[in-house]
């Protein structure tokens, strides 16, 4: 039998509540999280039929007919789950493991318990499949995420360089991008022709850049930021006066204002070309094409409105 435990103690009690128009026995969670110190930072769903744990996946759920399907909003879920048993578990709207004042108020925080099929407490929202309204799933709202290999959700607390305070998310992240020239291999033809290439290696630190982005949570949908520094002094070019200091490279708000709609302001990249919206570090060859470089900026100061809204038109 494949046992899933979350070894999180329960501190207080949950009151009883009124009874519910709905069936425990036979339900769907969606984006839910497990609150465990190894548990993967992905939100996962989980089907109970006949008061049976069945199905923990990260793939989204289809709902079988006469089931209730319920969006966690990525909630932190403690309890004990055993495949083929009945569970008890309870989801809190906060993660434990970062604030152990969510553990000491559970009534407070608690928004589902349920216990060998009684459903105590349940302040969730059906899932949008539901209703013809549209889920705002937590992640990454800016048209193009951070230039670096970090996990796009905002709710990423797995990681040593993640804070998470009352009103605020973040992740720190720096980048040491790297150049080294050599040739493996070049005949006396070719020395005659274009001179010995050796004095043409080397290598150079070609960016170093630092940044923060997360999201400013005193909104009732989080703000997300976005802003770093970056330096090229390292690359002697002829103009080397500009190249001395760090200098913003990015600062941005993403700001929600409609299901699927959101508005950027600030430094960013404009969305025109998918070789200029890409990272340096990522693109498949070492440099841009000329063309980009010559008609589009990097960045420009400005103003992004995307989305999909009015039924995805």
């Amino acid at each position: 039998m494949r046992c899933l435990l979350v070894l999180i103690m329960l501190v207080g009690s949950v009151p009883r509540l009124g009874a519910q128009d709905v069936d425990p026995l036979n339900l769907v969670l969606e984006n839910v999280y497990i609150a465990t110190a190894d548990a993967e930072e992905v939100p996962i769903n989980i089907l109970i039929r006949d008061n049976k744990l069945t199905l923990l996946s990260r793939d989204e759920i289809p709902i079988p007919d006469n089931f209730v399907s319920f969006d966690a909003d990525g909630g932190y879920l403690v309890g004990n789950l055993a495949l083929g048993e009945s569970p008890s578990i309870l989801i809190l709207d906060s993660d434990p493991r970062i604030d152990f004042e969510v553990l000491l108020d559970i009534e407070s925080h608690s928004v589902f318990v349920l216990h060998d099929g009684e459903l105590r407490k349940n302040s969730l929202q059906y899932a949008a499949d539901m209703f013809e309204t549209q889920r705002v799933k937590k992640g990454w709202h800016g048209y193009d995420p951070p230039p670096v290999a970090l996990p796009t959700n905002y709710g990423y607390t797995g990681a040593w360089n993640h804070w998470n305070t009352e009103n605020t998310t973040g992740i720190f992240f720096g980048i040491l991008a790297l150049d080294r020239q050599f040739w493996p291999l070049q005949n006396e033809d070719s020395k005659q022709q274009v001179g010995d290439l050796d004095r043409y290696e080397g290598g150079e630190i070609r960016d170093l850049r630092l940044g923060i982005f997360g999201t400013l949570d005193y909104f009732k949908k989080p703000w997300g930021y976005y802003v770093a520094v970056a330096s090229n002094s390292f690359e002697k070019t002829f103009e080397i006066d500009d190249q001395q200091t760090f200098r913003f490279v990015d600062y941005r708000l993403d700001i929600p204002v409609g299901a699927g709609v959101t508005l950027n302001i600030g430094k960013q990249k404009e969305p025109i070309s998918m070789e200029r919206l890409m990272s340096l570090i990522n693109l498949p060859l070492q440099e841009r094409s000329s063309v980009a470089d010559a008609l589009l900026d990097a960045r420009s100061f400005g103003a992004q409105l995307h989305g999909n809204a009015l039924d995805d038109r």
